[in-house]
């Protein structure tokens, strides 16, 4: 069977690389088989695989994803903090778009957290880190003048 390329389907998919932002082209070439268009058989059309995506028919890549969970949750950003730095960099992503996302990445990591939970309640002792995020006391100052330790 000879297949003649008959259109392409195309998607965008936004990765965040540190330091910068790639806007990926996606080009998925369709092909038609050209004995079956002549002769009137029902066409039939193949097109590329899809590439892989951590979220069905999202546009956000892994890294950009990674790079929302890290800040958030191991940096203590609020998203609307992000919101803002996207948009300096030539990026709308609003703070509710970045929310769905994090649920999408708790859910796509949901079997890892259940097996780490299994594995921890298997063991014999368990020790956690309790530190928060440090806090300047109210009585305190919030800065320091130029000399004073």
């Amino acid at each position: 069977m000879v297949r003649q390329e008959s259109g392409a389907e195309e998607s965008w998919q936004i990765e965040y690389i540190p330091g910068h932002f790639e806007r990926i082209h996606h080009v998925r070439k369709k092909y038609a088989c050209v004995k079956c268009e002549r002769s009137g058989e029902a066409p039939q059309m193949v097109v590329a695989a899809r590439p892989e995506s951590p979220i069905d028919k999202g546009m956000a890549g892994p890294g950009l994803l990674a790079y929302i969970v890290a800040s958030k949750f191991a940096d203590y950003l609020p998203l609307y903090r992000l919101e803002t730095i996207f948009a300096r960099q030539g990026f709308e992503i609003s703070r509710a778009k970045q929310a769905v996302w994090c649920g999408d990445v708790a859910d796509l990591v949901e079997p890892l957290y259940q097996r780490v939970a299994e594995r921890v309640r298997q063991s014999h002792v368990v020790a956690t880190d309790d530190t928060i995020l440090p806090m300047l006391s109210p009585a305190r100052p919030s800065g320091r003048g130029c000399g004073s330790m």
